[in-house]
């Protein structure tokens, strides 16, 4: 499963240098970016975050996310908050694992089945590899 997060807006123009941007659009012009927008997801894209954890950031897991073995320190495993367990006022699960993270079910609901049926129209490429 996915979880929610969120980025920055990076422009062509939100990379120039201080310089290059002043030239471009002088200095009368502040940031929010004048060519920035919010992006409409249903129709230009979606980025669905993903990433490495290198191996010195899950040293501990055990101890750091899961108040069994301690729950002392910062967990760097997501543990996806269930829906309402906040409102219950509940931490952790039946097994101790500490929730530190949001599912957006936008990803399993909408993009997952978008993304399954495009890719259906390719398994043909892959049959006997």
């Amino acid at each position: 499963r996915q979880h929610f997060v969120h980025y920055s807006t990076i422009t062509a123009s939100t990379m120039l240098n201080y310089t290059v941007y002043g030239n471009k659009f002088g200095s009368a012009v502040t940031f929010p970016d004048p060519l920035s927008r919010f992006g409409d997801e249903v129709n230009e894209g979606l980025m669905v975050h993903s990433k490495a954890v290198a191996r010195q950031d899950t040293a501990g897991w055990l101890r750091h996310c899961n108040v069994k073995g301690g729950g002392d320190g910062f967990c760097r495993i997501g543990f996806p908050w269930p829906d309402g367990a906040e409102e219950r006022g509940e931490t952790k699960d039946a097994d101790g694992w500490k929730y530190n993270c949001y599912l957006n079910p936008k990803i399993d609901d909408f993009w997952v089945p978008k993304l399954e049926k495009a890719m259906a129209k390719y398994s043909h490429l892959l049959q006997g590899k």
